[in-house]
């Protein structure tokens, strides 16, 4: 059963990720991941499947932040928590995601933001939030392949507010 589970995971992670480049100015890190609300479910509770979830979550950050900091800029992202909106479930062979309108998603980090001479200027600890399934609808179009199809739409809605 852990072996199915980690072979959707690192499917979805594959078609998701595949093609995304690296940027050398934005960086994320994890803050004692196996804390975070869902890295420690049944389903995430190893450390390979932690690992391929973190590895999917820095890509995407990373991709999302690319276009709003400026290439002479710097920027670091530490990730303190994470709770994916749904719940999984072992069905007869696979594993599968159930989200319910009443489910929220979380995505807690800090960020700090250095311009070419290392001085900050922009940094904070945010803790977004969403109830509301149907609020990102467009935006999770982007990341519908994804295991952060939710929290990804609120941190892009996070950027364009902030960039």
């Amino acid at each position: 059963m852990k072996a199915k589970s980690c072979i959707v995971l690192m499917t979805i992670f594959w078609l998701t990720i595949g093609n995304t480049k690296n940027s050398s100015n934005i960086s994320v890190k994890f803050n004692n991941p196996e804390k975070f609300t869902d890295f420690k479910s049944v389903v995430n509770s190893n450390k390979t499947n932690r690992s391929i979830l973190m590895e999917e979550l820095e890509n995407l950050l990373i991709k999302s932040s690319d276009s709003y900091v400026n290439h002479s800029e710097k920027m670091e992202i530490i990730i303190t928590n994470v709770d994916i909106k749904g719940s999984y479930f072992f069905g007869s062979r696979n594993l599968f995601r159930v989200v319910k309108d009443t489910d929220r998603s979380n995505l807690e980090f800090s960020y700090k933001v250095t311009d070419s001479n290392g001085l900050i200027s922009k940094q904070g600890d945010i803790n977004l939030t969403n109830r509301n399934l149907r609020s990102k609808t467009r935006s999770r179009i982007k990341n519908r392949h994804s295991h952060f199809t939710y929290e990804m739409a609120m941190y892009d809605t996070w950027l364009k507010k902030n960039f």
